[in-house]
């Protein structure tokens, strides 16, 4: 049995068709659900039913490759091995993912037929998302501009998916919506805000109750800070000297950091990317892990609590300074493995670069190459006196524990990565390695 992808898709139109016929159906039928049960949402609705007349999927991801099992071009089999298998797969005989991606570990057919097209999509959409959502929170924000629907709407929230989707305020504003399409009812839906959207605060009172018209509701320019390893700052003008920083790439305690105190409110609202000139020491290939968080004046990091009425529980977690990364949240993250650098030109932004995933380009010890890391989008407030970490290692970054492992510290033991020696970053003069920042004018 496949898993996602155009089958699921055709399986779910049948289902919808199927309901329809029913005597004692209307002929509306509509789909709600997160997870799981949002990205069957978007397979089906890209087969266009005839039937199916408004859908609401909350927090669903829709690039499986890029966004699962293959993020940054690094196998990452560990959520798909150990919470899918166990809790979507049953006894019967299941699409073996992992196994899959160790036949295909670049972007080919197969995983483009677990894309759903989204651009012929035009019955009303109420889409949910989250900034703290390690799975998907990338896509499902994609999803949403990518719906060619003109009756959709938006509402990025502050806390866990299976927490916001049980809220009874949202199950009635969910009802609302479903009123409108498959009752008729003239109940003033259209009158809610087309996007409604939270920015996060770590460590202070997030704002949560901001809407616009548009996502995203303004475009920030771009605005790039340097790397300077010689200082360890992210510097507003680029450093015309050369320098650099190395750490031991497969020491889980070692990276290198770079910071930057804000003088002003700074608000960052979108993706972000972090442009490096960066070698090995050992080996053909390199992956590479970057954090982005902010400390208060004394240095410690600021989390985010995803579920607020948890807070002290899970602050008595702490270990080594971090936090369960699936209860807290610091700020965005990304990945990258060097061999999968190349860029598709033409879906690539200054601030979010997409990886075409097509083939692996080996790079030589000693050798420093150029390389784009992408981090998920974040909606964060800093405040004066803060201060901007950019943390880049060879392994999981930032003051949260890796996902899944269930254990506080750097521990990879999840995640087998094709580093060796030491990582070398290079900055300044002919290295314009540099950080490209969203932050709103």
């Amino acid at each position: 049995m496949p898993f996602q992808g155009s089958a699921s898709g055709r399986d779910v139109y049948d289902t919808v068709e199927w309901i329809a016929a029913q005597q004692w159906s209307t002929g509306k039928v509509a789909m709600a659900g997160n997870s799981q049960l949002a990205m069957v949402q978007w397979a089906a609705a890209a087969l266009r039913p005839p039937h199916l007349t408004a859908i609401a999927p909350w927090e669903g991801l829709t690039d499986v490759f890029r966004d699962v099992v293959g993020r940054g071009g690094i196998p990452d089999t560990a959520f798909h091995d150990g919470d899918i298998i166990a809790f979507l797969h049953g006894t019967g005989r299941f699409e073996d993912l992992t196994e899959m991606l160790r036949r295909h570990p670049v972007d080919n057919a197969y995983w483009a037929d677990k894309r759903a097209d989204l651009s012929v999509v035009d019955i009303p959409a109420y889409v949910v998302a989250s900034w703290s959502n390690p799975i998907h929170a990338r896509s499902t924000l994609r999803a949403f501009q990518d719906l060619a629907s003109e009756r959709k709407w938006l509402r990025l929230h502050n806390t866990q998916e299976w927490v916001d989707i049980a809220t009874a305020e949202n199950v009635d504003d969910l009802r609302l919506f479903f009123d409108r399409y498959l009752k008729d009812e003239d109940n003033g839906w259209e009158s809610t805000p087309r996007v409604r959207y939270a920015v996060l605060d770590p460590g202070g009172k997030d704002d949560v109750h901001r809407t616009a018209d548009t996502w995203p509701p303004v475009c920030p320019t771009p605005t790039t800070l340097y790397l300077d390893a010689a200082s360890g700052r992210l510097a507003k003008d680029e450093p015309t000297t050369e320098s650099s920083v190395s750490y031991a790439a497969t020491d889980p305690t070692a990276s290198a950091t770079f910071r930057y105190t804000a003088e002003q409110e700074t608000e960052l609202l979108g993706p972000l990317n972090v442009r490096l000139w960066i070698e090995t020491s050992e080996g053909n290939d390199l992956d590479l892990f970057a954090a982005v968080y902010k400390t208060d004046a004394d240095g410690r990091p600021l989390r985010h609590f995803m579920f607020p009425a948890l807070e002290e529980f899970v602050r008595s977690l702490e270990q080594d300074g971090k936090l369960p990364s699936a209860l807290a949240y610091a700020g965005p993250l990304g990945r990258i493995r060097a061999s999968h650098r190349a860029l598709d030109a033409e879906r690539s932004t200054t601030l979010e670069p997409y990886l075409s995933h097509e083939r692996e380009d080996l790079v030589e010890p000693g050798i420093p190459v150029q390389l784009d890391l992408g981090l998920w989008p974040t909606g964060m407030l800093i405040h004066p006196g803060e201060t901007l970490v950019l943390e880049i290692a060879g392994h999981f970054a930032g003051p949260l524990t890796p996902p899944r492992t269930g254990q506080a510290g750097p521990d990879t033991s999840e995640l087998p990565t094709r580093n060796a020696g030491t990582h070398t970053i290079r900055t300044g003069g002919r290295f314009g390695s540099c950080a490209f920042l969203p932050i709103v004018p």
